[in-house]
C-alpha cells in the first residue's frame, strides 16, 4: 500500500517536472529566448544531419567551439538565410590551416567529431580581429564557412545551438570539442596549394 502511494508521489512530481519544462519552453519560444532551427546542409555532418531540428539559445554568450547559427555574412540583405557552424576562434586567436591542417594560436588540431581532420585547401593564416568570429563546419571539406568568406560579426549571430529535438533516433546535446588538443595519428599526403594571408574581406562562396 505505502509502495503504491509512494509510486504515484514519483509519476506525480515526474508529471509535474515535465510540465514545468514544456511550460518554460513554450515562453522562451514565443519570447524569442529560444528558436528551433532546421538543419539543410551536409555542413555540420557527422555533428548534425540534414532534417535536424535544434533548440537554439538566442541569449547565450559564444565560447570557442561552440556550434552557432548567424546571418550569412555574404547576404547582409537577406536575415532568413542563416548558416550553421562551429567557432574556431575569437577575438585575438590565431587561426591557421598549414599542410592541411587546422592550428589555433599555434597549437595543432584534432577532433574525433569532425569529417575530417586533413583539410584540402589552401593555407592561410587568421587573427581573428575584434568582435568576430572564425568559423568552420565539422564537415570541413564540404563546408561554406569563413575559409572562404573571413571572420564574421558577432552581430550576424543568431544563437547557440544546445540540443537536438528531432529526430528522436539522433535526440540529445549538440557536442563540443575537448578544449584540450590531442596528438593526431599518422596522415597521408597531398597537394598543398600557395600560401595565402586571409582578412575579412568576403572571397568566392563555396559552390
Amino acid at each position: 500500500m505505502a509502495a503504491g502511494i509512494e509510486k504515484n508521489r514519483i509519476r506525480l512530481m515526474v508529471g509535474l517536472l515535465v510540465l514545468l519544462v514544456l511550460i518554460a519552453i513554450i515562453f522562451a519560444l514565443q519570447t524569442n529566448a529560444l528558436r528551433i532551427f532546421v538543419v539543410v546542409s551536409e555542413s555540420m555532418e557527422p555533428t548534425l544531419r540534414i532534417g535536424d531540428r535544434i533548440l537554439i539559445d538566442a541569449e547565450g554568450y559564444p565560447e570557442r567551439f561552440d556550434v552557432v547559427a548567424f546571418q550569412d555574412p555574404e547576404k547582409p540583405n537577406q536575415p532568413e538565410e542563416q548558416l550553421v557552424k562551429r567557432i574556431i576562434g575569437l577575438e585575438g586567436d590565431v587561426v591557421e590551416i598549414r599542410g592541411g591542417i587546422l592550428y589555433i594560436n599555434k597549437q595543432e588540431q584534432f577532433s574525433q567529431l569532425v569529417a575530417s581532420n586533413q583539410i584540402f585547401t589552401h593555407d592561410l593564416r587568421v587573427k581573428v580581429p575584434p568582435g568576430r568570429m572564425f568559423v568552420m563546419g565539422d564537415n570541413r571539406n564540404h563546408s561554406y564557412d569563413s575559409v572562404d568568406f573571413g571572420p564574421v560579426p558577432l552581430e550576424n549571430l543568431s544563437g547557440i545551438l544546445s540540443l537536438v529535438l528531432w529526430p528522436p533516433s539522433h535526440w540529445g546535446s549538440v557536442e563540443t570539442f575537448d578544449q584540450t588538443p590531442v596528438p593526431p595519428p599518422v596522415r597521408t599526403t597531398f597537394p598543398i596549394f600557395p600560401a595565402k594571408n586571409v582578412t575579412t574581406a568576403a572571397e568566392p562562396a563555396y559552390p
